[in-house]
């Protein structure tokens, strides 16, 4: 039995609490677990709805079920009250993994059952968004403003993998199972599969994690005017009212163009679409989310050795420009679908046949690769407005990756609807105009006093020994 007034945030006995750990002993694996946890928000969540017949309408309605991640900010005040990051991460986490065996009974005991996907779809993403408030805050209480640029890109790299991992072996395995079982039983297979892995990965770091010495739990009570005080500091902090409009301009193209993708590779020809199936996609993800996960790595490079206040402006446009090879496949389509062998150098005795859409995977890598360099800047900007903001760390990076997400979620939330309209050749074109003014907006972003303010807490903070 507990003791009255037990710390239950405080490290276990014996422990050794650290404020600077190695940060690649813990962060590589924490943001790979954080990316494939996000899949079941994004990937998984479009493809179980076209794949069990829902229209484009209703696959980008169901974007919207994303909403509880856009307003983390609303609850990051409570989130960070209810104890250390490191423990309210775990927990959630722990949740998450029984969303997904639920997801899982429901499809291959239950079927089609929209209802019942979509609750349990919206409770899964409601437990995501209490994990990426606290995965935020701990990562700024683990890491210095150095290692927030270097990891940056490295983070974005294995959160890449995680979608990758996802986007590529989930969705091809469950391809090959559909073609056997159908969707139903497909799906239910791959959720159980990577709620078990992701068991194992929950043990793995709840043994590899440390106790930063600042993350202590936020202990000051929470009333209405001292929640009402946290939202107005940020929006007072220099051009807070310019950096909340950049952040939800900058990726609402890129969710027009990200939400409509797979039903446009997905729909056959006579519909617009590239005709492709879910094992040709799974084959060509390796492709995509590598470049991204490279584009990303050279990303964070680039910020660290350059710094942010130089190189956004630069990488801004590579966000929404490459839009147009998808724009350019919508207007003069390219349907050759070749097969190909591989043995790997003679290791297998039969050689693996797939098929793949060169033009689409093109598109894909240069999609994907201007992505990826252009969002590391934007991460990092997110992570050291977080790290700037004292006590409310986690509510900080909550409102700037909430209006950063909410962006990007309505701009899904409208695809279907825009592709209905106006077809997917004015979609992909659409989604490169609106991404524009966000990129006029960064001149106007205070960088580098942002750089300067985060350098000046590690110096403080190592004065007082706590490095």
């Amino acid at each position: 039995m507990l003791k009255p007034n037990a710390d239950l945030t405080a490290p276990p006995k014996g422990h050794k609490v650290s404020h600077h750990k190695p940060a690649w002993k813990f962060m590589p694996m924490l943001e790979y677990v954080n990316g494939l946890a996000h899949d079941f928000s994004g990937v998984f969540l479009t493809m179980v709805y076209k794949t069990l017949g829902a229209s484009n309408a209703m696959v980008g309605l169901a974007a919207a079920l994303q909403i509880p991640l856009a307003f983390n900010a609303l609850w990051a005040p409570m989130v960070e009250r209810m104890g250390t990051y490191r423990m309210t991460m775990m927990r959630t986490l722990f949740a998450i993994i029984l969303s997904i065996f639920a997801l899982s009974g429901i499809l291959y005991f239950i079927g089609t059952s929209y209802l019942l996907i979509s609750a349990v779809f919206l409770g899964m993403i409601v437990l995501l968004s209490i994990f990426e408030i606290t995965e935020r805050g701990y990562k700024v209480s683990s890491l210095n403003a150095e290692e927030i640029a270097l990891y940056s890109g490295i983070n974005v790299a294995c959160y890449r993998i995680g979608l990758m991992t996802g986007s590529t072996l989930l969705i091809y395995l469950a391809g090959i199972m559909a073609e056997r079982h159908g969707y139903h039983i497909a799906w239910g297979g791959i959720f159980a599969l990577t709620g078990a892995a992701l068991v194992l990965l929950w043990v793995y770091l709840k043994f590899v994690l440390p106790y930063p010495l600042v993350d202590k739990g936020e202990h000051v009570k929470l009333t209405p005017s001292s929640y009402g005080r946290i939202f107005v500091s940020f929006v007072r902090q220099q051009s807070g009212l310019t950096i909340l409009l950049f952040l939800f301009l900058s990726r609402f193209g890129e969710g027009l163009c990200k939400y409509i993708e797979m039903p446009f590779c997905l729909d056959p020809p006579e519909l617009g679409g590239m005709g492709l199936n879910l094992k040709i996609l799974g084959v060509m993800s390796p492709f995509t989310m590598a470049s991204m996960v490279v584009a990303g790595i050279i990303g964070g490079i680039l910020v660290k050795v350059f710094k942010l206040h130089r190189v956004l402006f630069i990488l801004m446009p590579l966000m929404f420009i490459p839009n147009i090879m998808y724009s350019y496949l919508a207007y003069s389509p390219h349907l050759e679908i070749h097969t190909y062998a591989v043995t790997f150098g003679g290791l297998l005795k039969e050689p693996w046949m797939f098929e793949a859409n060169l033009w689409v995977l093109a598109a894909g890598v240069i999609e994907n690769f201007g992505y990826g360099i252009s969002f590391a800047p934007i991460v990092v900007m997110v992570d050291l407005i977080s790290k700037n903001a004292g006590e409310n760390k986690a509510t900080y990076g909550a409102i700037a990756g909430g209006i950063l997400l909410l962006g990007f979620i309505m701009g899904g939330t409208l695809c279907g609807f825009t592709q209905e309209a106006v077809g997917y050749f004015w979609t992909y074109n659409l989604s490169v105009l609106i991404s524009l003014p966000a990129w006029f907006l960064v001149p106007w972003l205070p960088l580098r006093q942002i750089e300067e303010q985060s350098s000046q807490i590690d110096q403080d903070a190592h004065l007082n020994g706590n490095d």
